[in-house]
């Protein structure tokens, strides 16, 4: 073989063998560009999955379709709250009435849990076109004095609603205008106190609280 031929088949290997190397690295950088893509995406599906599992919180029993518990609930409240739902669940409507009643009562007067006249208890509970009204009433009624005596004893002082009983319901009806009237219980309530400071002789205790159905929602209309 000639000198010439020698070297163009030399020239010829080294060219096929550059060109598997080549052709190797170019599979091994998009084998690397693959999997790094797959490390990626792997890591985003596994990131999405701790957010949706951190997102999916459990069931809050204090929460229903129609009420929420309230500020700084008291364990009282929170008892007559699981009763609310459950008579909810049951679709007994006048267990539900006396569990709004119940629940707005020890919302409404307690104060160990409010942070001035401002913050006036079982609001989601009253009537919803009369909330706004019987909200401003009663910083110049039953809340008036709040802020003396958070100042003067302290909120921990105050009273607090320890229980709750239910003397008579009646069924009835409530007249919403003129043209409307809608079933509604009368429930006759009475409630104790407990106080680590704040005189409980002088303070309500007893109502005749009327709930009526409006539009499906259990709320409270008149308060004797």
């Amino acid at each position: 073989m000639s000198e010439k031929k020698r070297k163009t088949k030399t020239n010829a290997r080294i060219h096929n063998t550059l060109l598997v190397l080549l052709i190797l690295t170019i599979i091994g950088m998009l084998g690397a560009f693959v999997w790094n893509i797959y490390k990626i995406a792997a890591k985003e599906a596994e990131a999405e999955a701790v957010k949706t599992v951190e997102t999916e919180k459990p069931e809050n029993e204090f929460i229903n379709e129609y009420y929420t518990i309230g500020h700084n609930a008291t364990d009282l409240n929170k008892e007559y709250f699981r009763e609310l739902n459950k008579a909810l669940d049951a679709n007994d409507q006048k267990a539900v009435a006396e569990a709004v009643a119940k629940c707005f009562v020890t919302e409404y007067f307690t104060w160990t849990n409010k942070d001035g006249n401002y913050d006036v208890g079982g609001m989601q509970y009253i009537y919803t076109e009369d909330q706004r009204d019987f909200e401003i009433k009663s910083r110049y009624s039953f809340y008036h004095d709040m802020d003396l005596y958070i100042s003067q004893l302290g909120t921990q002082s105050l009273i607090q609603v320890s229980g709750v009983t239910v003397n008579s319901i009646e069924e009835t009806t409530y007249d919403i205008d003129d043209e409307t009237s809608v079933k509604a219980y009368d429930i006759d309530l009475s409630w104790t106190y407990t106080s680590n400071g704040m005189s409980t002789e002088d303070v309500q205790n007893n109502a005749v609280i009327t709930v009526a159905d409006h539009d499906g929602r259990m709320e409270i209309v008149e308060i004797d």
